[in-house]
């Protein structure tokens, strides 16, 4: 019997977790009954799936559906996709509430780049995506790696701004958790 995880010769696992809670000698991929998620390759609230462990421990089994597609309405106002077909409050004669804002990308560089999209007064969908920070409002502040002008080039006009070739300085990517430190 061959494991995942394990090699062929005598079943010691590799690279990965050794479940061997009974004392057997049998080590497996996992424990049987233990859950964990996954992604199904579908749209919206059925993205996420379960993956259960099989019974023997051998392996994980197939992605499995927490929503199926076409098992719930579209509920309009909420910014989801509830029904799986990969488009937002289709179908709703409101799909938004008058004021509500979700976040966007805007075609600028640096801290320009997000920006907010609110919903029209008509309550008939977003507005186009207005940058967080217009282009030209913020002064750039030297050495800290970020492109506050918005121009595409951080720390520009800095005074002391040459670097040695093949050396690297730290900066913020502008990206959530450990992302968000890089290297230029």
């Amino acid at each position: 019997m061959v494991f995942t995880g394990c090699d062929d010769n005598n079943n010691n696992v590799i690279g990965g977790n050794n479940y061997n809670n009974n004392g057997n000698g049998i080590d497996r991929a996992c424990n049987p009954g233990d859950v964990r998620s996954c992604n199904t390759g579908a749209f919206g609230v059925c993205e996420i799936g379960k993956r259960v462990c099989l019974d023997d421990g051998s392996a994980w089994g197939e992605c499995e559906f927490l929503t199926y597609p076409g098992h719930v309405q579209e509920y309009c106002s909420d910014s989801i996709d509830n029904d799986c077909d990969g488009q937002i409050n289709e179908g709703c004669d409101n799909p938004c509430e008058a004021g509500d804002q979700v976040p966007c990308y805007t075609s600028f560089e640096g801290v320009c780049s997000v920006g907010i999209r609110t919903c029209l007064p008509d309550r008939s969908g977003y507005g186009e995506c207005v940058p967080n920070v217009l282009p030209g409002t913020l002064t750039e502040v030297c050495g800290d790696g970020i492109d506050q002008n918005c121009n595409g080039t951080p720390d520009d006009g800095c005074l002391g701004n040459v670097c040695t070739a093949g050396t690297t300085i730290t900066c913020d990517t502008q990206l959530q958790g450990i992302c968000g430190v890089g290297q230029r």
